[in-house]
């Protein structure tokens, strides 16, 4: 779980996306540099985003109806939102938590092995943990290599959950209404990241965990651990 401090830089991160969805190679907000996480190669200098061939599971595009990833695989569909909402609604009954990130956030990449920690530790108990990547294709990429990088991610962090990928020809490079794609269409608070959505087990959103672009205050990752504990004892 990563600390105080490393929550407090969410803020910078929840800025840039805001900024990377009109001009993806803006100095500051490198895309095609990513900040390393554990378990996550860094990037060589002659290709920030090498193409990388999925080591399991298959790539599944599905706009609208989509299946839960298969136990044991590390999958990755893509989804509009009516598949979101189509995943989220087959988990009813069980507490579900969406992560939503983007390979380049390095608090994204921090905080996602909590993520995929919590799913283990509540699964028993009716957590179910999704992923949601809302990264964006760079001039030097096609769909099937952005597609490939964040398999590659998940591979590394052992995401055996259900991982989905909006629609990326909604995010494309200098595409002016991808804000509009994360904040409207996904309810994704000023459009920053990481953002986190706790829906109870009759599948009503119960708490989103967001960061206040106004105050510069971030949520403490311990907060969705409380509420998690909260919702599975209902």
């Amino acid at each position: 779980m990563p600390g105080v401090e490393s929550a407090k830089s969410v803020v910078s991160f929840g800025r840039c996306l805001l900024v990377a969805a009109i001009i993806p190679l803006l100095t500051g907000c490198p895309q095609s540099a990513p900040v390393a996480a554990p378990s996550v190669a860094p990037p060589t200098t002659a290709n920030a985003h090498p193409t990388v061939q999925p080591k399991a599971g298959p790539v599944t595009e599905v706009p609208g109806e989509t299946n839960a990833a298969s136990p044991g695989r590390i999958e990755l569909q893509v989804v509009d939102l009516k598949g979101y909402e189509n995943v989220v609604a087959r988990q009813l009954g069980k507490v579900v938590l969406v992560d939503f990130w983007a390979t380049w956030c390095a608090p994204c990449r921090q905080q996602f092995p909590h993520a995929i920690q919590l799913g283990t530790k509540y699964q028993d108990q009716g957590l179910s943990v999704i992923s949601v990547s809302i990264d964006q294709m760079d001039a030097r990429e096609n769909l099937d290599e952005l597609k490939a990088r964040v398999l590659d991610f998940l591979q590394g962090q052992q995401a055996t959950i259900p991982n989905l990928l909006v629609p990326v020809t909604d995010l494309a490079a200098g595409d002016a209404g991808a804000i509009d794609v994360v904040t409207s269409r996904f309810d994704i608070d000023g459009g920053a990241i990481p953002h986190f959505k706790l829906y109870d087990r009759k599948g009503n959103l119960h708490r989103k965990f967001v960061v206040n672009l106004e105050t510069g205050e971030s949520f403490d990752p311990k907060e969705i651990d409380a509420a998690i504990e909260k919702l599975l004892a209902e």
